[in-house]
């Protein structure tokens, strides 16, 4: 077996192989950045990091180069299943989104509209769960929440940084609401705006 030396030895390899360009170019450059001169376009940072991997790699010895392969075999069963996982979601959501008239889709949660109604979840590889529905008729305001705040739509900074995004739905009683998670800020505001003009309709129906 080798020792623990020589398994240090190895992993130095891999490091000082990565080492040698410690910031590929363009990495944490932003494209704008690039834009103003400061770094031409890379070549994708993922594939230099992994080219630098199998460099590095090739130089240890046969034991310890089998040994280090055990974690990285971990790594590509871990993403592979992860997108597995994310398929499966996506395909469930695709049936169960053939029900309604507007959708949307995140890691957070579905939305799916028909008529007046609203009906959301969390996707699941089996289809969403822990679904509610409700109505517009029904809904008292509606408000985009940007980290925990309500926001006007109209008025957001470009860089705004979100930690959490949600569709925030009153009603009459106070304690009653339904917030609807998004990941992206201008998804989010789209559904906003749409949704707002929806339930103006609506409500203009049900005072006639």
């Amino acid at each position: 077996m080798a020792s623990g030396n020589s398994l240090d030895f190895g992993w130095n390899t891999v490091f000082k192989g990565l080492m040698r360009t410690p910031q590929p170019e363009g990495w944490g450059y932003t494209d704008e950045a690039r834009l103003r001169g400061l770094k031409k376009k890379p070549a994708p940072f993922r594939m230099a990091v992994f080219a630098q991997i199998m460099i590095a790699i090739a130089e240890i010895k046969p034991m310890e180069r089998g040994l280090m392969w055990l974690p990285l075999l971990a790594l590509f069963i871990g993403l592979a299943w992860a997108g597995w996982n994310e398929y499966q979601k996506v395909e469930a959501y695709r049936t169960w989104a053939q029900g309604f008239d507007r959708t949307k889709y995140d890691i957070y949660a579905v939305l799916g509209e028909k008529g007046d109604c609203l009906t959301w979840g969390k996707p699941t590889r089996k289809g969403p769960v822990n679904q509610e529905t409700f109505s517009l008729k029904e809904v008292q305001s509606l408000n985009l929440l940007v980290n925990q705040q309500p926001v006007t739509v109209d008025t957001l900074p470009e860089n705004l940084k979100a930690k959490t995004i949600a569709l925030e739905f009153l009603f009459p009683s106070p304690q009653d609401s339904v917030q609807i998670p998004f990941t992206e800020v201008a998804i989010a505001v789209e559904w906003t705006k749409y949704l707002q003009q929806q339930w103006q309709k609506w409500q203009e129906g049900t005072e006639d």
